[in-house]
């Protein structure tokens, strides 16, 4: 019985020595990137689509902005005698057409074409912002199912080296060399990990279909990532980013765009006083009198006429101050989000700095003397120089190692991701 006892304990640690080193079993070949679920994301998400109609309608609001209103054509009759209702009994009665092209004072429209521009340039970097936060979250959540994938395994691989805790316990047991309490220790421990691999498929399952909806799929879909994840290194320093997010980030283009906007419609605003002209032309036929005492002459008309800005300091004074308050909103928008945008640089460059440094801990010191730990422990039981309790606390040591691991690894990768969606590129 002793030397069963040994053999069952050598197949533990050479199972948990190999399990704690091989990446996650993957039984499909068709697996999902994290640049293939970017791709799939930005090009079928439905929420780029409105936004790819928002750039269009902002393009044909340019369009208008340089363009002259309709010209109006008018008909309409002239001097007839109310009580014969003729047309050819007064000489002055007539049917006449018109034609009118209200013309801008010059400059209007060109003001409101660059403050359009402005906006459609406002519009794209709106539909490049949400692109990034679309990025953020996939690569958030893929670091999620990486990390509920690599923790499903672990604990399958722990559920099975408790079950030998199980038996050993249980046989030790039977032979009077072991305790009760052993037995029972043992399978309330299995019985836990059992619950968390129950809730870690329940989490997979909501992660997965937050992917697949990103991905304007099926939120059933089924869904493999491979197994292995290469942490992200040489990213651009904290420094180099605060200079470069002015620049780089939509969000603050779109900000800047659009105060160059509400300038432009400022500066539209103060040339409302000036007069917008007006040209007409008008064709007037006549018809004979009766009798044929006055000939039916026909007549053309020109006239021109120009807007009266109606007191001036008060519609027009008031669309000037609306127009430079559009502006300071902006502006300080804009300052708003430059320090919300240094502070998250901040925060998630934080989380990245520790998050490398405890990488480097676990991977070099802690998970290293787990190993050594447990490999110490299963020797000393097959020679009962270790207790039962000792064995099994060693193993859930370890279990728990690894999982802090992968989740710190998880972490460390969607840190980077949301740092890539505040400065808006790519960190190295």
């Amino acid at each position: 019985m002793k030397r069963t006892t040994r053999i069952i304990t050598t197949t533990i640690l050479g199972f948990t020595l190999a399990a704690a080193v091989n990446g996650a079993p993957n039984d499909s070949t068709e697996t999902l990137s994290l640049d293939e679920a970017i791709e799939a994301v930005i090009k079928y998400n439905p929420g780029l689509n409105v936004f790819n109609w928002k750039v269009k309608r902002a393009d044909e609001r340019l369009k208008q902005a340089g363009s002259w209103m309709d010209p109006i054509l008018r008909f309409g009759i002239i001097n007839v005698p109310i009580e014969s209702r003729v047309f050819d009994q007064e000489p002055m009665t007539g049917k006449q057409l018109s034609l009118m092209q209200k013309i801008p004072f010059p400059g209007k429209l060109g003001v409101k074409a660059d403050a359009a521009s402005y906006e459609l340039m406002a519009a794209k970097e709106d539909k490049l912002e949400l692109e990034g936060m679309l990025v953020r979250s996939v690569s958030e959540d893929y670091f999620n199912l990486y990390f509920t994938d690599q923790s499903i395994r672990i604990n399958k691989e722990n559920i099975g080296l408790l079950k030998s805790f199980v038996e050993i316990a249980e046989t030790r047991y039977s032979v009077g060399r072991g305790i009760q309490q052993d037995v029972l220790k043992a399978q309330v421990s299995l019985s836990k990990f059992e619950e968390k691999l129950i809730n870690l498929d329940f989490d997979r399952k909501k992660i997965v279909a937050r992917i697949n909806t990103l991905m304007n799929r099926d939120p059933q879909t089924p869904l493999i990532i491979p197994g292995t994840l290469s942490k992200t290194e040489n990213i651009l320093s904290e420094s180099e980013l605060m200079e470069l997010v002015e620049e780089s980030r939509p969000l603050l283009r779109a900000i800047k765009h659009r105060i160059k906007s509400k300038k432009k419609m400022a500066k539209y605003s103060r040339k409302l006083v000036l007069p917008d002209l007006a040209v007409g032309v008008a064709y007037t036929q006549r018809d004979e009198l009766t009798g044929g005492a006055m000939g039916g002459a026909d007549f053309l008309s020109v006239n021109v006429g120009f807007s009266l800005p109606i007191k001036p300091g008060n519609r027009q004074s008031s669309k000037v101050e609306e127009s430079e308050a559009s502006v300071r909103i902006f502006e300080e928008s804009y300052k708003n989000a430059l320090n919300n945008v240094r502070r998250d640089i901040e925060i998630n460059y934080s989380d990245i700095y520790k998050g490398n440094e405890l990488i480097v801990l676990y991977t070099e010191r802690l998970l290293p003397q787990a190993r050594q730990s447990l490999n110490s422990a299963l020797s000393g039981y097959q020679v009962d120089k270790v207790d039962f309790i000792t064995l099994l606390n060693n193993q859930v040591t370890l279990f728990e190692h690894q999982i802090n691991y992968f989740r710190i690894l998880s972490d460390y990768e969607k840190s980077i991701a949301r740092l890539e969606a505040t400065v808006g590129m790519k960190l190295n």
